[in-house]
């Protein structure tokens, strides 16, 4: 196979392929390539498999590290696997540098813009050959008429692996993953025709990776740049033709109005508007819009109304096929943990200790198995602001205090701020005198989350 025939992303795709391997079964067999000793140095297998995505599509050159690992997991030499490339991309590198005295095209314009604002973010991925060689790349592919359905099978998996590493990675590092693989992926664009099966696939991963953008970026703070991914992200589902996948980012939206304290009346409106998506027909994004609706009708004191919508969110639950509802570790499930966190929630506003005890133990219990720290944090801060409100501000306070100690600075998220700053703000005025609550609110004003949380 010649340097002429082909790329090297193709070739090592070929590789992966011919072994019978996803790329998370590549990346398994990268990391057992590597002696022992230097295993323990090696990134995690999804930060493996990213490369190996990027090296796929000639989007990142292989570092001579991977390249030994690859000869080893492969049984190939090095010149035999990597030797007719080297002399390819040093031409491709000289024409990219002299490009600009040649003029680029509108795709290039575009691809060299978006490399320039990850660098912006500061993504140690990007560097002049990266850059360069992303710009000749664009070309290759074009001229290969590669297989986009192959890309698009790893970039499911990719959406789908996101799912897992949301719920347990530091929302700051994401962000800047998840905005290279939003570049990688906008690549991908200029290849797929209008009417072609594969751009409808194209929106679906758009979709999730801006979704999990807008969520990554409210976690951190960042309300305003959140919004329009949000948009985005609703956009590229709708203009795919899933129904299923816009209801679920639909409600996910609603959610997070939910958590900003967006007004009630323009949240059930847009919950409405969205649940007629579904025809009557039970999915999980129907379920996300009962949830909320629960949720908001128990913080503006409708209670006799949010324990009804709980009982449809149930009925919609138990519909719903073990595929939407078994793998709570993943993000992409609405599982057992977040029908009970939502009750939690419920209750939790109403006051009403003892079914909140019984829904927020069982989520803890679901969410400690599969190591959610952020999540159980979320569901015990529930639990002391019902406290409180119950009556028993010292239990509440006790519980909060606890609970905001052990988890990390790192996975206090800005729901995580928010629901510790509802248990300061359900204590009763007359209350926050005394030494526990005093305790608690040093505790957040040495965690620089007072001025957010607190009323």
């Amino acid at each position: 196979m010649s340097a002429d025939a082909t790329t090297l992303g193709v070739r090592l795709r070929k590789e992966r392929t011919d072994l019978g391997l996803s790329v998370a079964g590549m990346a398994e067999a990268l990391r057992d390539a590597a002696p022992e000793r230097e295993r323990r140095t090696l990134p995690k297998l999804q930060d493996i498999a990213r490369k190996i995505r990027n090296w796929e599509a000639d989007t990142w050159g292989v570092s001579e590290r991977y390249r030994l690992l690859y000869c080893r997991a492969t049984g190939k030499t090095e010149d035999d696997l990597f030797g007719p490339y080297r002399k390819a991309r040093k031409k491709k590198i000289r024409a990219t540098e002299t490009g600009a005295a040649r003029g680029e095209d509108e795709d290039d314009v575009e691809r060299r813009q978006l490399l320039q604002a990850l660098a912006t973010l500061g993504v140690a991925t990007v560097s002049p050959i990266s850059e360069a060689l992303n710009t000749i790349q664009t070309h290759v592919e074009k001229s290969l008429g590669r297989d986009i359905s192959a890309q698009m099978d790893d970039w499911d998996e990719a959406v789908a692996e996101y799912g897992y590493s949301y719920l347990a990675t530091a929302p700051d590092r994401l962000i800047g993953e998840l905005a290279a693989d939003l570049v990688s992926v906008q690549a991908l664009k200029q290849r797929i025709p209008a009417g072609d099966t594969q751009r409808a696939r194209w929106f679906r991963v758009t979709a999730g990776l801006s979704l999990l953008m807008a969520k990554t970026l409210a976690n951190t703070g960042h309300g305003r740049p959140a919004r329009t991914w949000w948009t985005t992200a609703q956009h590229a589902a709708d203009s795919s033709g899933d129904t299923d996948l816009s209801m679920w980012i639909a409600g996910e939206r609603l959610i997070r109005g939910l958590y900003e304290r967006r007004p009630a009346p323009v949240l059930l409106r847009q919950a409405a508007t969205a649940a007629e998506s579904s025809n009557g027909r039970a999915c999980a994004g129907l379920l996300h819009i009962q949830t909320m609706r629960a949720q908001l009708f128990a913080v503006v004191g409708r209670a006799d109304d949010a324990v009804v919508e709980l009982r449809r969110a149930e009925d919609t639950f138990a519909s719903l096929p073990a595929t939407d509802t078994n793998d709570i570790a993943s993000d992409w499930c609405y599982g057992e943990d977040r029908i009970r966190y939502s009750t939690a929630w419920v209750y939790a506003y109403l006051g009403q200790s003892a079914p909140l005890d019984v829904a927020a133990d069982r989520a803890v219990q679901l969410l400690e198995d599969v190591d959610q720290l952020r999540s159980v944090t979320q569901v015990k801060l529930l639990q002391a602001a019902g406290y409180v409100r119950s009556g028993d501000v010292a239990a509440g306070i006790d519980r909060a205090i606890s609970t905001y100690e052990q988890c990390p600075a790192n996975q206090r998220t800005a729901l995580v701020t928010e629901l510790a700053g509802d248990v300061w703000n359900a204590i009763p005025i007359e209350r926050r005198r005394g030494p526990a609550a005093e305790g608690y609110r040093e505790l957040l004003v040495a965690s620089g989350s007072l001025r957010k949380a607190i009323t």
